[in-house]
């Protein structure tokens, strides 16, 4: 027992020797170790020496003296440079972000007023109306292309021919030339639910239950401009460049502080919620006014919102204070007070269109007279 102690030991000296250097190591190296550590460095090797074959430690292979070793170690030179100069720079990159992302804020901020028919804000110029079309439309099929069951043009109730019929009249009274630029297209869906959407590009879509709600062509009218208002302001594209400029203070945020906790529901309730809901109130007017130029009644605009109100006070089941704060709709209370307030500026809009139509006419009537 003794005798196979003293002759094991060195060579687990030799083993844990070996174990920390590279694999290049060949097996004559091996045994001029061994030799160091029994003290005879000019001796043959032993039989004993037979029993040990070297083989490549499975964790330190890739010191086998490989031709991709001096790539790796420029690989990870570069790696680990880079990384040192992000260590440095990545406060200047998060505080660059934040100031490019400020700048553009106070940029789009500063918007002309929706009183002029249409607010056209600034930060939907950033991307382009094109594209805004086109993300829109991949969005609008993705979302609603196989949702809904389209009525055809030739529909018994002649649904899609009147809602056609009031959104050409809206378009060549409006004397909006971006609107008469666009190719229109109207949809008319099968649905139970009330909804209407106007598409970047030139579409607006109503459903069957919102049109049976309406009472006459003047509120469907009012609806179509409504959405008419959603394309002309272009809230879709404002709202693309609001999405990215969150992504960017996000990025920011992270590099900074490495945590964005509180970033996505300040972003939510304090710019989200609110944008969509002033972009209703926007389009409320907007389709007010094209309404009105178009000699749509303008009065009968707030009694959707009249009958809207009046059915939560009878059922007693109206919005409550949280889900408004949550809503990216206005309440109906709050649209029906805005339509009441501006019955003056579209009833001037009204007189002015009928005055000027009035004019063509009498103008035409005089040139056939002449002939």
């Amino acid at each position: 027992m003794s005798t196979a102690k003293s002759t094991n030991t060195p060579w687990v000296a030799v083993e844990c020797v070996v174990d920390t250097l590279p694999f290049s190591l060949n097996g004559s190296c091996l045994l001029c170790l061994y030799s160091v550590v029994m003290g005879k460095s000019n001796t043959e090797p032993s039989e004993q020496s037979n029993l040990f074959v070297l083989e490549p430690h499975p964790l330190k292979s890739y010191h086998s003296g490989s031709k991709s070793e001096p790539s790796e170690r420029q690989s990870h030179a570069n790696k680990k440079q880079w990384m040192s100069w992000y260590a440095k720079m990545r406060r200047y990159i998060a505080i660059t972000i934040l100031v490019i992302v400020s700048l553009t804020v106070i940029y789009i901020t500063v918007e002309g007023d929706y009183m002029t028919i249409v607010e056209r804000h600034r930060e939907a110029q950033l991307i382009g109306p094109e594209t805004e079309a086109l993300i829109a439309e991949k969005a609008f099929n993705y979302l609603y292309g196989k949702s809904f069951e389209y009525l055809p043009e030739d529909d018994p109730e002649q649904m899609v021919k009147r809602v056609e019929k009031i959104g050409k009249r809206i378009i060549f009274c409006s004397e909006v030339q971006e609107l008469k630029d666009l190719e229109w297209t109207f949809y008319v869906a099968k649905s139970d639910s009330q909804l209407a959407l106007g598409r970047p590009g030139g579409a607006v879509l109503i459903t069957t239950a919102m049109i049976e709600t309406l009472e006459s062509d003047d509120e469907l009218a009012n609806v179509v401009g409504h959405e008419m208002g959603h394309i002309l302001c272009h809230h879709v594209g404002a709202n693309l460049v609001h999405m990215a400029l969150f992504t960017a203070a996000n990025l920011a945020f992270d590099i900074l502080f490495r945590s964005t906790f509180l970033l996505t529901p300040l972003f939510e309730f304090a710019w989200n919620i609110p944008f969509w809901k002033q972009s209703e109130i926007e389009s409320d007017f907007v389709g007010l006014v094209l309404m009105s130029r178009a000699l749509y009644d303008y009065r009968s605009a707030p009694s959707y919102f009249e009958r809207a109100v009046q059915q939560e006070k009878e059922s007693g089941h109206g919005p409550s204070q949280v889900y408004l704060a949550f809503s990216s709709w206005p309440s109906s209370e709050q649209r029906l007070s805005v339509l009441q307030k501006w019955q003056e500026i579209a009833r001037r809009h009204y007189i002015e269109s009928k005055r000027k139509l009035w004019t063509e006419k009498s103008k035409k009537a005089g040139d056939q007279s002449n002939k």
